[in-house]
């Protein structure tokens, strides 16, 4: 892992890295720093994969109630996962990357046990069963295709790099330094 490897913390080399890594274990029993660190992760999953977690969260509702031992290994995963990324290296955006394919199998579970639960309190006709579908599909799609349309239309923006950069060559003289924090 990029953290554990790499000279991040300007020391002597990646063993003193190691070793300082190793040092911040203190922080497992910072029951704040754990209550900011979940928070942030459910916050952003909730944010930006808002059908998706509720559907999982319906998943691990309905695997509890099936008592399914694989939702113990999926826990066991994320409970791990989560307590490295935490004590070893911090919040990092793009961590919850790794919990999205148990997210999405809980999601599709929970959908699964929703539907047959709803088919069975439902007459077995052809209609209600396709309304159904339509009106599931329609909670389950909007969201995220009005969240698609709306980043679609910021990435057909002008970059407000280029944009900067246009005023800058605009409105300063041609001999003004500017100071940039470029690599």
């Amino acid at each position: 892992p990029y953290g554990l490897t790499q000279g991040e913390i300007p020391m002597g080399g990646p063993a003193d890295t190691i070793a300082a890594k190793f040092a911040m274990l203190e922080r497992a029993l910072d029951f704040t720093g754990w209550s900011r660190f979940l928070g942030y992760f459910a916050n952003l999953a909730l944010t930006y994969e808002t059908t998706l977690t509720l559907a999982a969260i319906a998943g691990v509702f309905a695997a509890w109630r099936g008592k399914r031992i694989w939702l113990l290994a999926i826990a066991l995963y994320a409970a791990l996962y989560l307590a490295a990324l935490y004590l070893f290296f911090g919040v990092i955006a793009r961590g919850i990357l790794f919990l999205l394919p148990f997210t999405a199998a809980l999601a599709g579970y929970g959908i699964d046990r929703l539907l047959l639960g709803l088919e069975h309190r439902l007459r077995p006709t052809l209609g209600p069963t396709l309304a159904l579908y339509a009106i599931l599909g329609l909670i389950l799609f909007v969201w995220p295709l009005a969240m698609a349309l709306r980043y679609d239309h910021l990435l057909a923006q002008p970059d407000t790099r280029l944009t900067a950069a246009e005023w800058l060559y605009a409105n300063t003289p041609a001999e003004t330094k500017i100071l940039a924090d470029t690599p």
